[in-house]
């Protein structure tokens, strides 16, 4: 359920009180999922993704450890345009243009994959790395 808008940021609370943080639609941050996300530098990413456009850029995250210290991470991300294709919506099918995003740091690798509006730039669906110990998170638009 959508919280709260607040500009680039959208705030969704789970059923079980967890919290997800969308900046135009990628992921944030996270609250309540056990070790926290608590915050992403995603400007360069959502350069890329939003540009429909390949090319490396740098992904900063703050962690929360168990000993509820922030602890940061640094990856260094590959970003590749797929194929176009039509993703369901509860409006109906849309127009898509995929992009990947393969992030690595010296000990974590991940994958991340945008499904994106061409016209509008606008993440319509993805699969999230929030971390080591949440994994992947799915989303999708509904409207």
């Amino acid at each position: 359920m959508l919280e709260r808008r607040d500009g680039a940021f959208e705030y969704w609370l789970t059923p079980e009180g967890g919290q997800i943080i969308l900046q135009n639609g990628m992921l944030h941050g996270t609250r309540g999922f056990g070790e926290g996300l608590l915050a992403s530098e995603l400007s360069e990413p959502l350069a890329h993704i939003r540009g429909l456009q390949g090319g490396y850029s740098d992904r900063f995250h703050t962690y929360l450890d168990g000993n509820d210290r922030a602890v940061a991470r640094t990856y260094r991300c590959l970003f590749t345009r797929g194929e176009t294709s039509d993703t369901a919506l509860r409006s109906g099918a849309v127009r898509t243009v995929q992009m990947r995003e393969d992030c690595r740091s010296l000990d974590q690798e991940f994958t991340n994959i945008y499904w994106v509006t061409p016209g509008a730039r606008r993440i319509v669906q993805s699969r999230q790395w929030a971390g080591p110990y949440i994994g992947a998170l799915s989303t999708r638009v509904v409207e």
